[in-house]
């Protein structure tokens, strides 16, 4: 049998889904330190000022260097003075990203998104390190140390406080703006001079519910690993006979960095497929350092995307191929070839389709959304940009031609299928095979397995279910893969329902899920046709 993988690739961090809390601490603390959120838009109703006292009472409590508690707090409730420090800090990010050659819209929008959140809080809780009672040395490293110790200290107690306004009630929100501006906040705010400004914290009660997923730990986690999708084209390979599976991968988080032509997708599931892949992260190369970044970084380039020195090695020789005009397809079949691979891997086309967020901040390329930003705008829509001028490449078109069964992995379906679906002819192509189609779900017991997909579905107003990602695919699908822990829903989808373990830890547990689902494709639905739903049962391509 042969098969054809729709982007095997989810998103390039852990995640942890476990739902049973830690044993050996309370429900009530993990109430408080799981709930907990970034709040940014709140009520207009005051904070009372026992309360905000109640707050600082709560942050004293901290553990201290030397127990000098070198924190000191500034309270700012008047909206004149929140609005003259909203301006004047905006005045100075506004005059910094100019200087720095960033987009005047671009600039526009974020100096507005923060002032909207800063004048919009009831109340700017501002911490501040004073050295006043910390020890004092002679040379500097010992200083530097001292320094350090009080940012700590500070920092614990803010960590104090944050718990203690979720646990209020309150919404609350750590900015670090301060950092880059330290005497205007001073004056502004008239200070004594001693006090360096750390932050501002934003309070009040939300007028917003935010959710978050949180990488585990590192080392050992059921039901927690790296890329799902890759995963089970790893799985898939190993079940199938060698060069019997196709890849085909989503380049719409593809972007330009340091000159360099990345394409993270496409690299997760070569670097999965070789077993060169790093296990912690899901992404980038085992057992690589980052000498050149620390380089790059040091010289002031920009270090917020983590490009390994083995891994870069990739995107250099990616690069000097398409200068040459070689196609992606073709330069992805030469990194394919070096790795000793038997299974095809294929881009979703051979031109530039980028991913484009559109947030509440403003539009952000995927890679700024997700990497440098850490997801933590709220989605409102997804446009996928040159979508509409890109082609099918006659190599995919050959694979679908001859694929006998076609898997949609556990991915993203909005931002790493979609892109793939958004090409050409591409639906048109899938429609027209008569390979059975199958969809493993991304969402388990009511949480994406990987990446933001969970707080995306909840922000563009959709059900966090398996049924709404069936419905997404509803005109494609021949069968659908279900979690054991979401086996109660599977009388709510119309098409064949495969219930199993679908959590890969290990090459076994890949293996044994790709043969599950490839006995499926072949006895369970190779005679369902895909329905054509109502138009509000499927979100429509951006």
């Amino acid at each position: 049998m042969s098969a054809t993988v729709i982007d095997p690739v989810a998103m390039p961090i852990s995640i942890q889904t476990a739902t049973d809390l830690p044993r050996g601490l309370s429900p009530a603390f993990w109430r408080v330190v799981r709930g907990r959120r970034s709040i940014r838009r709140y009520l207009p109703t005051p904070v009372a000022p026992e309360l905000l006292e109640a707050l600082l009472e709560a942050a004293s409590w901290a553990p201290s260097a030397h127990n000098r508690q070198p924190w000191r707090f500034c309270v700012v409730t008047e909206p004149a003075c929140k609005a003259e420090l909203s301006r004047r800090l905006g005045a100075r990010w506004r005059a910094d990203l100019a200087a720095d050659g960033a987009d005047p819209e671009f600039v526009a929008r974020r100096v507005a998104v923060s002032h909207a959140r800063l004048t919009g809080a009831p109340a700017l809780i501002v911490p501040c390190v004073s050295m006043e009672e910390m020890d004092v040395y002679p040379d500097a490293v010992r200083s530097q140390a001292e320094w350090l110790m009080a940012v700590q200290s500070v920092a614990l107690a803010c960590q104090n406080l944050l718990l203690a306004a979720h646990d209020a009630g309150l919404g609350a929100c750590w900015m670090c703006a301060p950092l880059f501006a330290p005497d205007l906040v001073r004056d502004v705010l008239d200070l004594p001079a001693h006090w360096a400004p750390q932050a501002i914290i934003t309070v009040g009660y939300p007028a917003e519910e935010r959710e978050r997923e949180r990488a585990p730990l590192r080392g050992p986690s059921p039901r927690v690993g790296g890329v799902g999708g890759a995963k089970l084209a790893a799985g898939l390979q190993a079940a199938l006979p060698p060069g019997a599976l196709t890849v085909i991968v989503n380049t719409g988080d593809d972007f330009e960095h340091w000159g360099l032509t990345v394409c993270p997708d496409i690299d997760t599931v070569l670097y999965n497929l070789a077993g060169l892949h790093n296990p912690e992260t899901g992404w980038g190369r085992a057992g690589d350092t980052f000498a050149t970044l620390e380089s790059m970084s040091l010289i002031g380039g920009e270090d917020w995307f983590r490009l390994g020195d083995r891994d870069l090695a990739t995107h250099l020789r990616r690069t000097e191929w398409l200068h040459q005009n070689v196609t992606l397809t073709e330069a992805t079949d030469r990194l394919r070839r070096s790795l000793g691979l038997a299974t095809t891997v294929l881009p979703m086309c051979d031109q530039p389709v980028r991913t484009l967020v559109h947030t509440d901040e403003g539009d952000l390329p995927f890679q700024h959304y997700f990497v440098r930003r850490r997801c933590e705008p709220c989605v409102l829509d997804l446009s996928y940009v040159g979508a509409e001028r890109a082609q099918v490449t006659a190599a995919i078109v050959t694979a679908l031609a001859l694929a006998e069964v076609i898997v949609f992995c556990p991915s993203n379906p909005y931002l790493s299928i979609d892109p793939i679906l958004s090409i050409g002819v591409m639906r048109e192509l899938l429609h027209r095979t008569r390979a059975p189609k199958i969809a493993v779900s991304p969402i388990v017991g009511g949480r994406a397995l990987k990446g933001p997909a969970a707080k995306m579905m909840r922000e563009m107003g959709l059900d966090v279910s398996p049924v709404t990602v069936a419905a997404h695919y509803a005109d494609l699908l021949n069968g659908f893969v279900l979690d054991d822990n979401d086996a109660a829903l599977q009388d709510r989808l119309r098409v064949p329902v495969l219930v199993t373990d679908t959590i890969m830890t290990d090459l076994p547990s890949k293996t044994r899920l790709a043969h599950e689902i490839l006995a499926f494709a072949a006895n369970g639905v190779a005679n369902h046709r895909a329905y054509s739903p109502k138009p509000a049962q499927v979100r429509p391509l951006r």
